[in-house]
């Protein structure tokens, strides 16, 4: 199983897919995670399967599993279920087509198979089957269940209602070449000066590369987004940015993206909310192959994800979501740290989920929080809310020169980047 943290502004991606794999990445980077979401220094707006291409590919996917065999083996003895394989593209992604959970433990003649995190006892959790489970609500959760309720059933699990999280609050825009003026090379050199040149090249290539399309695929679904005095977008210029690229909504891009993509998704006969459900854990299946014991040489154990446990709020239920694939787009962690500009619901949910699941998850490092808020301090400014710690500055300020200064009125910066 793969999954990786996606550099992002304000929407911290956790991709992550139910993979028959045979091992886990060695080096697993962000491109191994199937999903972006909007960056601004870092690189432009991708989502989900959210491209047009994206959308092809994940169809002919599906495509493909639905005609192959389970590939247990010679003599393999197991209930009906949709063809499981692993697809992968140049390396950068593993992704596997499941449509139902093992009921029980099954020999074979040449593996076995181990159920892993859901309970075989008589009194399961009532259990619902979808084709695709998406855990989260954001840009990134929203736009990739849009684009495979094209082809099957989706189910968008959120903890509280759909739109509270990162996304919803995210100010300045989105970075995509879409002046004239502007190249896709040019953007790539911001992306990867902003990351000191630590970024994924293939990553970053696809997500600058694809930006104009991706914010056309968001107008298509009702985001309406500022425009200057010619009818054209309005683009303004951020922080990391060497020209005019950033397609913002006012200064409420997020809340313009989210409104457009959640009235989009509720309107679609194909995708169902649970709002109020949080989910608890992965539900995976290990299956090892080879005459000896697990862990012994000769043998190899391939973990595969078939869901979910999700936990209904007000009743404290379980329910089991069986699907052919789970994405993990849960927000971030903010709230792990004592001050934060991220909502409350951003606790890490999905990393610990992913990790508990037995993915492989790498770039933890280049979680990315947003760099400037204001510290108002004792008798400041009054909360508006009970848990606000940090009142967050626009990226846009910095971005029309903004300057920064500490307590004792001096600019500190300098001390973090040589440039200034």
């Amino acid at each position: 199983m793969y999954a990786a943290a996606v550099p992002s502004c304000q929407v911290p991606l956790l991709g992550f897919y139910g993979t028959r794999a045979s091992k886990p990445a060695a080096a697993c980077s962000s491109s191994a995670a199937y999903g972006w979401s909007g960056s601004q220094n870092y690189a432009g707006l991708g989502y989900g399967a959210g491209s047009a291409a994206e959308s092809r590919r994940l169809q002919g996917r599906i495509q493909r599993a639905q005609q192959q065999r389970w590939d247990g083996g010679e003599g393999t003895t197991c209930p009906p279920v949709t063809p499981t394989r692993q697809f992968t593209r140049g390396g950068r992604r593993g992704v596997s087509l499941v449509t139902a959970a093992v009921s029980e433990p099954v020999s074979t003649t040449s593996g076995r198979v181990a159920i892993d995190n859901a309970s075989t006892a008589t009194a399961s959790p009532r259990s619902l089957r979808v084709d695709f489970l998406v855990i989260g609500s954001g840009i990134s959760g929203l736009s990739y269940a849009l684009e495979a309720a094209k082809v099957g059933k989706v189910a968008v699990v959120t903890k509280d209602v759909a739109y509270e999280g990162s996304t919803h609050y995210a100010q300045g825009g989105i970075s995509a070449v879409i002046s004239p003026e502007d190249t896709v090379e040019e953007h790539i050199r911001d992306t990867q000066v902003a990351g000191d040149f630590l970024c994924d090249d293939a990553a970053v290539e696809v997500v600058c590369s694809e930006g104009r399309e991706a914010v056309e695929k968001l107008m298509q679904f009702g985001a309406d987004f500022t425009k200057d005095e010619a009818g054209n977008l309005h683009l303004a210029r951020e922080g990391g940015h060497g020209r005019h690229r950033i397609v913002h909504a006012a200064d409420m891009t997020g809340r313009e993206i989210e409104r457009a993509l959640l009235e989009s998704a509720r309107a679609h006969p194909n995708v169902t909310f649970y709002e109020h459900h949080m989910a608890k854990d992965l539900i995976t299946v290990a299956t090892v192959t080879g005459d000896g014991a697990s862990g012994e040489a000769g043998t190899m154990t391939t973990t595969a994800c078939l869901g979910a446990e999700i936990v209904r709020r007000d009743t404290g239920e379980t329910i089991r979501f069986l699907s052919s694939c789970t994405l993990l787009a849960a927000g971030g962690a903010g709230q792990l740290f004592p001050s934060t500009t991220n909502p409350s619901v951003s606790t890490g949910d999905g990393v610990a989920m992913a990790v508990r699941g037995g993915a492989a998850v790498a770039n933890m490092e280049f979680y990315q929080f947003h760099p400037t808020s204001l510290y108002t301090g004792p008798g400041g400014a009054r909360k508006k809310k009970p848990r606000e710690n940090a009142f967050l500055v626009t990226e846009a300020v910095r971005g029309h020169g903004g300057r920064l200064f500490n307590a004792a009125g001096e600019r500190f910066m300098a001390v973090y980047d040589d440039r200034l």
